[in-house]
């Protein structure tokens, strides 16, 4: 893959998800990529350590959520201009 700005790959993020591509989501990760979630809910973990346990989880959240996403406007990236 070639190198990617950090907007980039949250756009790409975007794009695997909702195509519901949990595989090339967890290939934007290095094997030993990391996630930490700050705010979990009961029995869900607060970090995910490795391309194994980040598929995992992905694939149990997409099981559940898949179908209730229907944006393709990220909330997260936004351009702005500067203000004068």
């Amino acid at each position: 893959m070639a190198h990617l700005t950090p907007a980039q790959v949250l756009e790409r993020r975007r794009e695997l998800l909702l195509n519901q591509d949990t595989e090339g989501f967890v290939d934007l990760f290095a094997p030993g990529g990391v996630i930490e979630i700050p705010f979990t809910g009961p029995d869900l973990p607060a970090r995910l350590d490795g391309q194994q346990a980040i598929r995992d989880y992905s694939r149990r959240i997409a099981a559940s959520a898949y179908g209730s996403t229907t944006s393709t406007r990220s909330p997260f990236i936004t351009p702005t201009t500067p203000r004068s």
